[in-house]
C-alpha cells in the first residue's frame, strides 16, 4: 500500500499510479523553489516588487486588461481560430485516446450504475 510519501518510499519501484491533485501541489512548489534558488538576488528582488506592485493595484491592473481584451475580442478570437485550426489533430487524437483509455471500464461501471437503478426503480415499483 503506498502512503504517498514519495521522497521516503520504501519500495524501489513506484507502484503508485495515479496523480491526485495534492501531489501537483507539492511537485510544483518543488519546482518553484528550484527555480528560486537559481536565481540571483537582483532578479528574486525585482519578482519580490512586480508582485508588491500588483498587489496594491490589481484591480486597475485587471481593469485594463479586460478593457483591452474587449476592444480586441476579433483579434483574441482570431488568434483562438488559428490556433485551433493549426492544431486540431493534436485535439482530435488526445480526445480520442482519452475517451478509449477506459472505455471498456467506463462501460462496465455504466451497466453496473444502470442494473442498481433499475433493481431500485423495480422494488419501488412492486411495493
Amino acid at each position: 500500500m503506498c502512503d504517498r510519501d514519495c521522497f521516503n518510499c520504501k519500495y524501489d519501484d513506484c507502484i503508485n499510479d495515479t496523480v491526485v491533485y495534492e501531489d501537483i501541489k507539492v511537485s510544483d512548489r518543488l519546482d518553484r523553489d528550484v527555480i528560486n534558488e537559481s536565481l540571483s538576488e537582483k532578479e528574486k528582488r525585482h519578482r519580490l516588487s512586480n508582485r508588491r506592485y500588483y498587489r496594491r493595484n490589481k484591480d486597475t491592473i485587471n481593469a485594463k486588461k479586460a478593457k483591452y481584451r474587449a476592444e480586441n475580442r476579433e483579434l483574441y478570437n482570431a488568434r483562438s481560430a488559428e490556433h485551433y485550426e493549426k492544431h486540431k489533430d493534436d485535439y482530435r487524437a488526445r480526445k480520442m485516446a482519452r475517451y478509449y483509455e477506459n472505455h471498456e471500464e467506463n462501460k462496465r461501471k455504466n451497466r453496473e450504475r444502470m442494473r442498481a437503478y433499475r433493481l431500485k426503480r423495480e422494488e419501488g415499483i412492486s411495493k
